[in-house]
């Protein structure tokens, strides 16, 4: 059975388990929450949920799957204060599996101001971007080919890993913390960490972090791991804490990066 919502504005929206909802082309606002429990298809064209709640009567919340309704069409974004929680899978079809009946979203957007909480393992957008903090409740893996966590957006790991599979251009612009490994398994990595106070960007893995791609550094970075591996430049460092610098692995003039082992 499908549910279908349009127009009008109304405090909270709740949907129930097992089926599957359809949001509306133009999107949906509420004055407080709004929860799907069962799995979300898009329609064709721009969807965009608002919420103007503030703190918790924001929570934009989905506890299944998303799926867009043609592959690489649809465009989400999801803007409210309060934390929006991803609870399965986006983009991978009814079989939930990458490579087989994908149904990824050309666009994936989230605004600043609140919080958002990957839990559903893979998340398949050809372009993605986060503007607020991001949460890993679950090891993540993220595939497409642009994602952009955005000005200060930091990742908090929560001893969940992070798996970096976009194609193109990954750029990370806040400070990592708690991730139990990052891979970055193809592409371009770019630490972006402009605004005021950062320099240097961290960031902290409790285990590995291995980097396939190039790697570019807008300012000056410190990476923190058990292991740290760059595929195109080797940067394993022996010991239990070393600090260096490696020239090699920066496409900007005059940036430092600072790797320290951490056993």
């Amino acid at each position: 059975m499908a549910a279908s919502f349009g127009g009008g504005t109304i405090k909270n929206l709740s949907t129930g388990n097992g089926g599957v909802t359809t949001l509306p082309v133009g999107g949906i606002t509420t004055a407080g929450t709004q929860t799907y429990g069962d799995a979300v298809t898009l329609g064709v064209g721009t969807t965009v949920l608002t919420s103007s709640g503030a703190g918790n009567a924001g929570n934009i919340t989905f506890g299944s799957t998303i799926n867009g309704t043609t592959a690489n069409t649809e465009y989400f974004e999801v803007d409210t204060q309060g934390t929006t929680t991803f609870g399965g899978s986006i983009g991978l079809g009814s079989d939930g599996i990458y490579g087989g009946d994908d149904k990824n979203l050309a666009v994936l957007v989230t605004n600043p101001g609140g919080v958002t909480i990957l839990s559903g393992g893979t998340v398949f957008v050809t372009d993605l971007i986060f503007s607020d903090t991001v949460i890993l409740g679950n090891g993540t893996v993220i595939k497409g080919i642009n994602v952009d966590f955005n000005g200060e957006t930091a990742i908090l790991g929560g001893g969940n890993s992070l798996t970096l599979s976009s194609t193109g251009q990954t750029v990370i612009g806040g400070n990592v913390s708690g991730v139990s490994s990052l891979i970055r398994d193809v592409g371009t990595t770019v630490f972006e960490a402009w605004f005021s106070g950062i320099p240097p960007q961290t960031v902290t893995t409790i285990g590995a972090q291995v980097y396939s791609g190039a790697i570019e550094l807008v300012y000056d970075a410190v990476f923190t791991g058990s292991n740290i591996t760059s595929l195109t430049t080797p940067i394993n460092v022996p010991g239990t804490t070393t600090a260096l610098t490696i020239p090699g692995i920066t496409t900007v003039t005059g940036k430092t990066l600072t790797v320290n082992i951490v056993p």
